[in-house]
């Protein structure tokens, strides 16, 4: 007899990051008695909240009948808001880490012998369990499980930190084992337990020990207090949440001026006039910040621009020059065919318009793998849609990823780490091809 399982669970009910305090959260260790179900050892808890008070004991017949069950009072540790004791004040919360106890030793097991595994219960719960085994001469097969369980009520929130809680988790694993890997050496070298089952040896029935016989440290429930109340202090710091200010809405004035500034010539249009592979090469580099140069008849240079405008994330100043204007100042713009401008380069596409007719300068080349807005734009036009659906379809992109670029944005002004940063650039879909887009629209954001 004596308890085989044991667990460590933590409970979170809410948490404020706002203000730098921990998490009201219980972290309770339990294990699972072969004579009496799961049992709640110790609990680490912070005050003010849900779970706050002191040590609870609810009367002579709720009081643990064996060592194992024991809660061995860690004396009552404290760490700023945080204290432990044997049982929250939470009934409800009781049960629920009880039924993930139970959950974890026996159906949600991972293929793995020790690792980190996420299952979700109803709306009350969502947990991260952890499962390892502790050497212990009195257990079946010389081993006893154990696992560590997250519970917690907000389930994006347990899915962001799991990563770090996994880590912290197993940390703490392999201190416990090797701890009680000491312990079992010791025992082994007094009496062989593995020979004498061997030879068919009963062994009496010896009350089942606790933490801290097993890993033979007297501080052991003060250690685990104090490791709890980090986690709990440090999840909050983790992953915390940023206020982005959307991005106004497109207003009917912006609509009308972009549908006075595409009467005359329309992406469809652009497309005829240059070629497709022209025209490709140009919505690229408008998308991506090359400097697009248009040179000749005023008439034709004005109607070309004021389409290509639209692409862009933002209206420049100005879309007509007398003299050359570097690309910070104007990605975009025309000028009279006698103007000088810098010979054509990767970074720069000049367009001369001779006898009306178009041609293409531009010593760059277009990627294997295009921008996800440039296909998406180009397959609304492959789609024939009707001018003014594409119209709209263009505004609905542009928003989309000008909302990408200000959520980055927001980001890097936080100071949030590179590997953050690249987790939310692959929620948001962003791939590499998107990075030149991307620096781009944040240069001009």
């Amino acid at each position: 007899m004596g308890w085989q399982h044991c667990n460590v669970a933590l409970l979170f009910d809410s948490y404020d990051v706002c203000h730098g305090r921990a998490m009201n959260a219980a972290v309770c260790v339990c294990h699972f008695c072969e004579a009496h179900g799961p049992r709640v050892v110790v609990c680490t808890r912070a005050e003010g909240g849900a779970v706050e008070g002191g040590t609870v004991e609810r009367g002579a017949a709720s009081a643990p009948p064996c060592g194992g069950c024991a809660p061995n009072d860690p004396g009552g540790e404290r760490l700023r808001r945080l204290s432990s004791g044997r049982l929250t004040t939470a009934a409800d919360a009781d049960a629920l880490l009880a039924h993930a106890a139970l959950r974890s030793l026996s159906c949600e097991v991972s293929s793995m012998k020790e690792s980190a595994l996420v299952f979700f219960g109803d709306s009350r719960g969502y947990v991260l369990s952890y499962a390892f085994q502790i050497k212990d001469t009195q257990a079946r097969g010389l081993k006893r499980w154990f696992s560590f369980i997250v519970l917690m009520k907000d389930k994006l929130f347990l899915l962001n930190i799991t990563p770090f809680l996994a880590k912290q988790l197993e940390e703490t694993a392999k201190e416990l084992q090797s701890l009680a890997d000491v312990i079992f050496a010791k025992d082994q070298a007094v009496r062989s337990q593995r020979a004498l089952r061997l030879m068919n040896y009963k062994t009496e029935n010896i009350a089942p020990r606790s933490l801290i016989e097993l890993t033979g440290k007297k501080n052991v429930f003060a250690y685990l207090h104090t490791r709890f109340s980090w986690m709990l202090n440090s999840c909050s710091k983790v992953f915390t949440e940023t206020i982005c200010d959307g991005l106004s809405p497109v207003s009917k004035d912006d609509i009308m001026d972009h549908n006075f500034n595409i009467q005359n010539m329309s992406l469809y249009s652009l497309e005829t006039y240059f070629g497709k592979d022209a025209f490709l090469d140009i919505l690229y580099c408008a998308l991506t910040g090359l400097q697009i140069i248009v040179r000749g008849d005023h008439k034709i240079c004005s109607d070309i621009t004021a389409a290509l405008v639209f692409i862009l994330p933002h209206s420049p100043k100005s879309i007509e020059y007398s003299d050359y204007v570097p690309s910070s100042e104007a990605p975009l713009f025309f000028c009279r065919s006698d103007v000088a401008v810098p010979k054509p380069c990767s970074g720069i596409l000049r367009i001369d318009i001779v006898n009306e007719k178009p041609v293409i300068h531009w010593l760059g080349n277009l990627p294997m793998k295009w921008p996800t807005l440039m296909i998406n734009i180009v397959k609304g036009m492959e789609n024939k849609f009707k001018e003014s659906v594409l119209f709209h379809h263009i505004i609905a992109l542009k928003e989309e990823w000008k909302n990408n670029v200000n959520t980055i944005k927001c980001l890097i002004d936080s100071a949030s780490s590179e590997e953050n940063i690249s987790n939310v650039k692959t929620v948001m879909g962003i791939k590499a091809e998107d990075e030149d887009l991307i620096q781009y629209w944040l240069s001009v954001s």
